[in-house]
Parts: C-alpha cells; sequence; structure tokens
C-alpha cells in the first residue's frame, strides 16, 4: 500500500480527495510564499 492510500485510510478521506485538498494546500502556500518574497523586494501585486 502506498503512503497517499495508507493516510488516506487512516483520516477516512478518499484517496482522490485526499490528493486533491493536498495540492491546494502547496499551491495556497507556494502563493503566500511567492506575496513574502515580493514584499521582500518591494513590489506591492495589491
Amino acid at each position: 500500500m502506498d503512503a497517499i492510500a495508507e493516510v488516506s485510510k487512516v483520516i477516512n478521506i478518499p484517496k482522490k480527495d485526499l490528493i486533491a485538498r493536498s495540492m491546494l494546500a502547496f499551491v495556497e502556500k507556494e502563493i503566500r510564499l511567492s506575496e513574502l518574497d515580493l514584499a521582500d523586494i518591494g513590489i506591492d501585486i495589491m
């Protein structure tokens, strides 16, 4: 059994949903980090 399937079973979320939620969380985190990087160099994106 792969790791995703194991986690899916433990937290009782379908594997497909777990992958989708994980990808969304990853993208949201990358956006936040990019915004912080831009702020560090003085670029206002809002």
